[in-house]
Formats: structure tokens, sequence, C-alpha cells
């Protein structure tokens, strides 16, 4: 069960057969929260990890969040949040006032939050409820955004779109709506986990400096040779995980792996880590082709837990 679970909600942002890890359009990669699993009465602070890797770029990328958070949807589901959008924004207007700008955002969970109602209706009388749900929405936009409602494409259609100056509506490789859930537990904590360093080619990279490579000569990025990508992560972060139990009625440990995404050459998108009951994974590394073509390009290294806890890396990728 993830704190803060990243989900594009736009459809595809890829071209046609593009790997997924592939970073060609804007983007929302990750969202993270200083407290990955909320207690009553916290302020949790969130991060977003968002690129715009369009090689063209008539504006630039902007992100915006929703201030208003929905609480407890049916099923945690977060189209079941929509309806309530008709009410808070007015339709086809610029809502760059109403909306809140950058690449942060704060949110209060309230003291009574468990016994709060949501769109599934209040809890039951005289019961409190384990945990609540808590959905935070944000976009990239290359513009800016508007509330279209409805689109008659059944309830998960995304009810916002991104618009130019013009007040064209933009495509979905200017646009990414993604939603983050943060879930309240009375006692039951949960950290980030923590990155020690990444490794390429069997040497530690600083993140500032970069990999260096030489551009494949290759006609196919397929047959490019593939060098070693490798994240440390130290056991500390495997946190124990109170709602996996092993075949034997053991308490597991949290399930951690790694999201790599590039805006030029090819990566493995995910290696596991950590497994919830044998620990820390022997063999980790990912393999890294080089670009085609010389030129600047970016790597992003997502280090997740199953229970919300994220962690990441950006490191410039320069091709000679």
């Amino acid at each position: 069960m993830g704190a803060v679970w990243m989900l594009g909600a736009t459809g595809c942002n890829f071209p046609d057969f593009a790997p997924e890890n592939e970073v060609a359009s804007v983007r929302i990669l990750a969202t993270r929260a200083d407290k990955p699993y909320a207690t009553p009465g916290d302020t949790v602070n969130l991060d977003v990890l968002a690129f715009d890797g369009r090689k063209e770029k008539a504006q630039p990328m902007r992100v915006f969040w929703i201030p208003t958070v929905c609480t407890d949807p049916p099923e945690g589901a977060p189209y079941e949040c929509y309806p309530a959008f008709a009410g808070a924004f007015p339709r086809g207007q610029d809502l760059t006032p109403l909306l809140k700008e950058g690449t942060s955002f704060s949110l209060d969970v309230p003291e009574d939050v468990l016994g709060m109602p949501g769109p599934s209706g209040p809890p039951e009388p005289g019961s409190v409820p384990f945990y609540k749900t808590l959905v935070v929405f944000n976009m990239a936009c290359a513009g800016h955004v508007e509330y279209i409602g409805a689109r008659g494409m059944g309830p998960q259609a995304v009810p916002f779109g991104c618009f130019d100056a013009d007040r064209k509506e933009l495509g979905p490789e200017d646009f990414m709506f993604a939603f983050s859930r943060v879930f309240v537990f009375p006692l039951l904590p949960n950290s980030n986990p923590v990155i020690d360093h990444l490794s390429f080619d069997f040497a530690t990279i600083d993140p500032n400096d970069g990999i260096t490579v030489d551009h494949c000569t290759m006609p196919e990025i397929e047959q490019c040779p593939v060098k070693p990508l490798d994240i440390s992560v130290p056991e500390s972060s495997q946190e124990p995980d109170p709602s996996y139990r092993t075949a034997d009625g053991e308490m597991g440990k949290e399930r951690i792996l790694v999201d790599y995404y590039i805006t030029g050459g090819q990566v493995n998108s995910t290696r596991l880590l950590y497994d919830p009951e044998s620990g820390k994974v022997g063999t980790t590394a990912a393999d890294l082709r080089a670009p085609l073509a010389a030129g600047e390009e970016m790597l992003f290294a997502v280090v997740r837990d199953n229970r919300g806890g994220l962690a990441w890396l950006e490191i410039p990728l320069h091709v000679r």
C-alpha cells in the first residue's frame, strides 16, 4: 500500500513503440512526501519530479496542484473525486489563479480526519476506520490549465486540459495529469528510502558531474553495447511491513524497487532491490545503452518502497 503512489491519468504519453521509461514529452515521474504515512494533525510536504523531454518547446512546462485534497474516495479510486471539481472550478477559464503552481505542495491533515466523511460517505456509527486515503492531484502543462468537465468517455476521463495562449487544447506531449495517494494511519510510520550512490560501469557517479559516454555508432539502439548501471540503497531502508505476512505467518518487510527513466539512449525500466522475504537481491544492475547521437540528455533513478516511500536522483548524461 503506497503512501504516495504516482500514476499518470491522461492515457498514453509516449510515441508509438517507445519504451515507457523514455522521457520524450512533458512528464511527471514521481511525487514524494516527507511523511509517507501521515498521522492526524500532520503537515505533509510533497515534492514532484517533473521533466520536459520535448525536443521543441514552444512554451515552457509548468507544474500545477489542485489545492483541494480529496478525502477517502470509494476504493481509493481517483476518478471518484472528479464530480466535486464541477463546483470548484469555472469552465473555459485559465485556472492559474485558482491552482498552486510549483514543484512543491503542503497539505495539513485534519485532526479529525479518521471521522470525516468522504465520497464513500461517513464511517459507520461508533466505528473508527483503520486509515483514510487522501488524494492529491497535480499537472504538468506547457501552457495553462482549464476545467473541461466530463467528456463523455467514461468516469476516468480527465476533466482538465492544457491550452496555449490562443486557447487551443494541447496534446499528450504537452500535458500530464497525475495523482498521489496519501494514507493516514494513527500509529504506522514509514520513512523514505535512502540512496547511498549510483554507479555506472562499476564506478561511483557524482550526481552533479553526471555520466559521460561516447555515442553509439550502430544503426539501431538495440544493437548498441550495454554497460551496467546500478544503485546502492542501504539495508536500513527496508522497514517491516505490517501488511505483509510470509507463508509461516511472520511479518515481512517492504519491497523496494528502482525505476529508471532516460531522455536519450536506452535503459531497463525497473529493477527489484529488496524482496519482502529474502531481503537484498543479489543482482540489481540495469543495462544502459548510449544514445545514437551526441548531445546532452538526462537519466532519472526513482527508488520506491511498496508503502509509498520515495527517493530519486537526477543525473546529467553527457554524450560525446
